[in-house]
């Protein structure tokens, strides 16, 4: 902001570039997916998310960012969790929740450890943000542009096997492939329930992770230093939910799961607030925030986990 010479509306605008345009591009990536298969359209995601965290320290203006951030998300819809859950569920059936579970932790991993790491070089003025962009930019073309071409198997037949590892001979522990139409997904409750809960869920993190540090530092007056801290727990607590609650789902119903995941969720939201009989205003209470980051990261990394789940269940992997 500083730089740019900017406002918060200003930089909160690039999330809702993200995720209007991801949320417009999302059909299309769908029909590319049935086309050319989700590996293929995962790597050219990759592909142009790394260009555009390569491209992203040369900014110079917030039209610069708005424009990174409409080819972010292209990528994100390419290379995002549609695709990655098809793949993995074609993998495994009887660990699915678990392993989903670990999926989707990995986004959590990074927000909880990628900002401690840079954030050292950020609060240095003698390198500050666009050098700790550029080492996160260089971070992602070796940990995920690498294996996306290297390592990763579309079907387990690519080498044989059947979902959970099984060999030829034997017979998986349930239906891998037991998925619906188009028609009878789009006349589904299932389908708009998930649907409508999955985007007030991606739409209230992407605000939170927009917002929350400025709020940590201008208005509960924490330092830089104490911001990125609470920043990160509420990502580990994330992480340790998203893993959790997929662990769970194994053992009992994946919907019983995701509705108690969404209530831990809103307990965590109700955190953030203090109450009077005059009015609610936002808290600057440090325990209640330190309690916040823990709460909500859990409800949010297990309902993350389970609308990916549930909607498996329903609709099949692919």
């Amino acid at each position: 902001m500083e730089e740019f010479g900017s406002n918060e509306a200003e930089i909160s605008l690039t999330v809702t570039i993200t995720l209007l345009f991801a949320s417009l591009f999302a059909p299309f990536a769908g029909m590319l997916i049935d086309r050319f298969g989700p590996l293929k359209i995962m790597r050219i995601g990759i592909v142009l998310m790394a260009v555009t965290y390569s491209l992203y320290p040369l900014s110079n203006s917030v039209s610069d960012l708005y424009r990174l951030h409409f080819l972010l998300a292209i990528g994100l819809v390419f290379s995002g969790l549609v695709v990655n859950v098809i793949i993995v569920s074609n993998w495994f059936v009887k660990h699915r929740g678990k392993v989903i579970g670990m999926l989707v932790a990995g986004s959590s991993l990074g927000g909880a450890t990628l900002p401690l790491l840079i954030s050292p070089i950020v609060n240095n003025p003698d390198w500050g943000w666009r050098w700790g962009f550029g080492l996160l930019s260089i971070l992602f073309w070796l940990f995920a542009v690498v294996p996306a071409y290297t390592f990763i198997k579309e079907t387990p037949a690519s080498l044989g096997l059947l979902p959970d590892g099984l060999p030829k001979t034997l017979k998986p522990t349930d239906a891998a492939s037991n998925s619906v139409s188009l028609l009878t997904a789009l006349k589904s409750r299932a389908l708009w329930c998930l649907g409508i809960g999955s985007a007030c869920l991606w739409f209230s993190i992407q605000g939170l992770n927009s917002q929350i540090t400025i709020f940590f530092e201008q208005e509960a007056a924490f330092s830089p230093q104490q911001a990125v801290f609470l920043f990160s727990t509420l990502f580990w607590f994330s992480f340790i939910g998203k893993f959790a609650f997929g662990a769970i789902s194994d053992t009992i119903p994946k919907r019983t799961v995701l509705l108690m995941t969404s209530i831990i969720l809103f307990l965590g939201t109700l955190l953030l607030f203090d109450y009077d009989p005059n009015q609610i205003t936002l808290t600057k209470n440090s325990t209640k925030l330190s309690l916040f980051t823990v709460i909500f990261g859990l409800g949010f990394g297990g309902s993350f986990s389970m609308i990916q789940l549930v909607a498996v269940e329903i609709f099949g992997p692919a």
